[in-house]
């Protein structure tokens, strides 16, 4: 998948957590060195990487409401 302009290369999701009622995703970004991973909210997910978050979701069974999600 090719950047944008500006954008960040996105490599994995390695983790998730719920805090403060949203969930978030601790990102892995192509070529950054290790201790550079971000927590991410859902909608950075929408779109671009869908498919790989979809992927993540389905494999952790997590119960998020998307809809709830992007309305934040």
């Amino acid at each position: 998948m090719d950047a944008l302009p500006d954008e960040w290369i996105f490599e994995k999701i390695l983790a998730h957590r719920k805090k403060d009622g949203k969930w978030g995703f601790l990102t892995k970004w192509e070529g950054c060195e290790e201790g550079s991973e971000t927590w991410e909210p859902v909608n950075h997910f929408i779109h671009r990487y869908s498919d790989v978050f979809f992927r993540y979701w389905d494999d952790k069974k997590l119960p998020i409401d998307l809809k709830k999600e992007m309305r934040t």
